[in-house]
């Protein structure tokens, strides 16, 4: 490995550019300015270094940024005018060198004084006493202008518009808002002025929809949710272009409030649309490898987006895959044999159920999968399941949608496979016989509240989210519990190509008919304890994985021991227990935490550092002493669909499972290192 990273590193390095005829801008620097206004200013300078390849190499995967004087010229008083808009109306660029680095190479080098800012000493709001209130108070809240702070130009343009925005808001739909700064450089102050002119309270007029072809109007004005003749609110109108868009039927949507052509206070809204394609047929495919499994699918999928008329949903997707055993990256040898796996989702959503802004839901789909663990021996016969599952519900969005309130009710059925007969080539039969069918039904309550700018590739904001599941043996379920798993992300931008992510899940499982294995495995027959690991294999918490701790395979944190139902080719009568026999069990608690530092390395291409930890605990209540700690890396590949993600963990030996509760539960370790590797679509959160 280490050979091929030499020879491919080799390889670009003769792919550089040659040098053009002009010197190259190896570094540019600007001192004197606050931190903020020097990236700020880096950023909107024409004049900038040469991208890097791997920040370190220029002229490979990037062009070269090269010297101009003129150019330059133009920069400096780009400098000065910027430093002008944040209040530093005396700023000067008081030096600029040009220093020759190499024959082919210069960098830059500006010096500014700033000077003393302009501060904004008084704010006056001419006419907002004319006005409620509890809406002048809130457009006070909004400006973000503020006293003893030096005067911003965008700060004071934003004001002017956020005063606006809060007064239509509010129903005022022909506020008009002017302003007015007197700066005095010599006192270095700023007089600010705004005169408001709220006009009469207004309301909705004719509502008017252009550009429909095939979609049906009424369904289109039920998820709008508006109404001739209601208060005029510009957030009703943004939140109803969201609802529109969230359709999926429209591939623009356009709201138009024209106050010119008011009839007295009622305003016409026009609502401009283009449809996309309402039926889709899609297909494709895939491998994957990683410490579980080497497997390869096809997808093929139908979509109707007005199924029978009505908006209806309409989606079939199947995915059929085998994978090929025992090959996976832990174990790179020719596979003998191949499982047979299948999905099959069918689901259809009608939107404007109840109201405009309420979709009902009902799913239903069909799985054929072997359970394997990360110690399955390429030897022991695989145990499978057929999943059939249901569910139905509703599905509503708040605030701007940004948050959304899911309730449904579930059922599924698990049986028990020996994969015996679903195997190509080499076939072992598998210890299905101590299992019984499972039936699990159970309503459940997902509340999302999504602050994120982008949800595929988030800079800044933050989602909380909370699924709450009850288990009812008075619904027919085998099994009888509530779990509640509550999850927060943040993300913040640290430069302009640098973002900090950090994620917070915890998960409670209470179990009422089942989970005694876990502290009492001797108190069990063979099958009463392989009946309660099943129940525990789909109700309990395991943790590790791509979207988890990812210096673990899939599944391998927390609680391990003797499965009852696996292999009858395994011996796990001895004590301690044989490796292979050491799976992971579940458990009732969880915790997990994830701190990233996402960067751009170059075009497409970027970067991750990161620090996982998870627990999964036998008992109700979260313990902190076996940690779990993975430090790793990853690639980040942009595609229209998401990132293409490779993330490599590492599990620090001395921050792992402090209390030895699993002493044998430390997975094997690969080419010959703690460490585990994930190839997905997706960030990680």
């Amino acid at each position: 490995m280490l050979l091929v990273a030499v020879l491919a590193l080799a390889n670009a390095c003769s792919l550089r550019q040659p040098f053009p005829p002009q010197p190259v801008v190896s570094d540019v620097s600007i001192s004197g300015a606050s931190d903020a206004d020097t990236q700020a200013l880096l950023r909107g300078l024409a004049t900038r270094e040469s991208d890097r390849f791997f920040g370190i190499w220029d002229g490979i995967a990037f062009e070269y940024e090269v010297y101009d004087a003129d150019v330059l010229g133009k920069d400096l008083e780009r400098i000065e005018r910027y430093l002008q808009r944040r209040g530093y109306f005396e700023a000067k660029v008081i030096a600029a060198r040009v220093i020759t680095t190499d024959e082919h190479r210069v960098r830059i080098s500006i010096r500014v004084n700033p000077g003393v800012p302009v501060k904004t000493a008084s704010i006056q709001l001419i006419g907002l006493e004319k006005v409620p209130v509890d809406v002048a108070a809130a457009a006070l809240r909004a400006s973000p202008l503020r006293t003893d702070t030096p005067f911003d130009e965008d700060a004071y343009k934003e004001s002017k518009q956020s005063l606006q925005r809060v007064l239509r808001d509010a129903g005022y739909a022909f506020a008009k808002v002017t302003g007015k700064v007197e700066v005095d450089v010599a006192r270095h102050q700023a007089l600010v002025r705004f005169e408001i002119v709220p006009g009469q309270t207004a309301v909705f007029g004719n509502i008017r929809i252009v550009g429909l072809k095939q979609v049906p109007e009424d369904r289109v004005r039920a998820t709008l949710s508006l109404e001739s003749g209601s208060t005029f609110s510009q957030s009703a109108l943004d939140d109803a272009q969201h609802a529109l868009l969230k359709l999926g039927v429209f591939t623009s949507v356009e709201l138009k409030a024209d106050a010119r052509r008011a009839k007295g206070n009622r305003v016409p809204i026009v609502i401009v649309v283009d449809e996309s394609e309402l039926r889709t047929l899609r297909g494709g495919g895939g491998l994957q490898l990683d410490t579980l499994r080497f497997a390869g699918h096809l997808t093929v999928g139908w979509e109707d987006k007005n199924f029978l008329g009505g908006l209806r949903r309409f989606s079939i997707d199947a995915k059929p895959g085998m994978v090929f055993y025992p090959t996976r990256l832990s174990d790179i040898r020719a596979p003998d044999r191949g499982l047979i796996e299948q999905q099959l989702h069918v689901e259809l959503r009608q939107p404007s159920l109840f109201n405009g802004r309420t979709t009902g839901f009902v799913s239903g789909s069909f799985s054929l999968y072997p359970l394997l663990y990360a110690e399955s021996k390429p030897d022991e016969g695989i145990l499978g399941f057929s999943e059939i599952k249901a569910s139905t519900g509703l599905d509503r969005a708040f605030f701007d949608q940004r948050l959304q309130i899911t309730p449904s009710y579930n059922w599924q059925f698990d049986k028990p496979v020996d994969y015996s007969a679903w195997t190509i080539g080499k076939s072992i039969a598998a210890n299905d016989e101590l299992l019984d069918n499972l039936h699990i039904s159970y309503p459940e309550l997902q509340i999302a509240w999504d602050l994120r700018d982008d949800p595929l590739e988030p800079r800044k904001g933050a989602r909380f989210s909370i699924d709450a599941q009850a288990a009812l043996a008075t619904l027919g379920s085998d099994v009888s519990d509530f779990r509640v798993r509550p999850e927060a992300r943040a993300f913040m931008p640290i430069s302009p190509s640098v973002t900090l992510a950090v994620r917070a899940a915890t998960g409670f499982l209470f179990p009422h008919n089942y989970g005694d294995s876990l502290t009492d495995p001797g108190s069990f027959s063979a099958a009463g304890l392989a009946q309660d690991q099943q129940k525990l294999l789909f109700r309990g918490f395991f943790s590790g994985g791509p979207n988890s701790n990812r210096g673990y395979p899939i599944r391998e944190v927390g609680p391990h021991g003797y499965v009852a139902f696996l292999s009858r080719n395994l011996d796990c009568t001895t004590t301690p227990l044989p490796r292979g026999c050491n799976r992971p069990l579940g458990g009732v608690s969880l915790w997990e935490a994830s701190l990233e530092v996402r960067f751009r390395l170059f075009g497409p291409l970027g970067g991750v550092l990161f620090t996982d930890a998870s627990d999964v605990s036998r008992e109700l209540g979260l313990s902190f002493l076996a940690p779990h700690l993975s430090p790793g890396w990853g690639l980040r590949y942009a595609t229209p669909i998401g990132p293409v993600r490779f993330d490599m963990g590492y599990r620090l030996p001395f921050a792992q499972d402090i209390e030895g509760r699993d002493k044998d539960a430390e997975p094997r370790a690969l080419f010959g290192l703690p460490i585990a590797i994930h190839l997905t679509l997706g960030e990680a959160f």
